[in-house]
């Protein structure tokens, strides 16, 4: 799962930064749509378990880490300044984390669509 969304990230270049949030966004909302909202991010699911299997725990905040920095660098690729960038990276992914927690918990895909809106305008067009 870590490595296909790091291929994600790095398919698209000469994307603006607006595109980079839209494409990572729609990979998730796709997984979603197929699933009625019943899919999640398997590696937050190890991430949840970290207390109880802690080395688990590790390799999944090796993979966040991973996807943030994949995300920084297509940010500043795609004409981000690197300083916007890594925050920008950091922000993202939570948002996407966090929208995808509660589409399964509403069961609708209204919190993921207005997450991405409100990113989109951020990082602009």
């Amino acid at each position: 799962m870590g490595d296909r969304v790091l291929a994600l990230l790095r398919h698209g270049e000469g994307a603006t930064p607006g595109q980079v949030v839209r494409r990572f966004f729609e990979s998730w909302r796709t997984v979603l749509v197929k699933t009625d909202c019943q899919a999640g991010c398997a590696i937050a699911a190890v991430a949840n378990a970290r207390l109880e299997h802690p080395e688990l725990g590790a390799r999944a905040a090796s993979v966040f880490v991973a996807w943030e920095r994949e995300l920084g660098e297509r940010l500043v690729v795609a004409g981000m300044p690197h300083a916007k960038a890594s925050s920008a990276a950091a922000l993202i992914l939570a948002s996407v984390e966090g929208a995808l927690i509660l589409c399964r918990a509403r069961k609708e895909m209204a919190p993921f669509d207005a997450v991405r809106d409100a990113l989109m305008d951020f990082v602009g067009p």
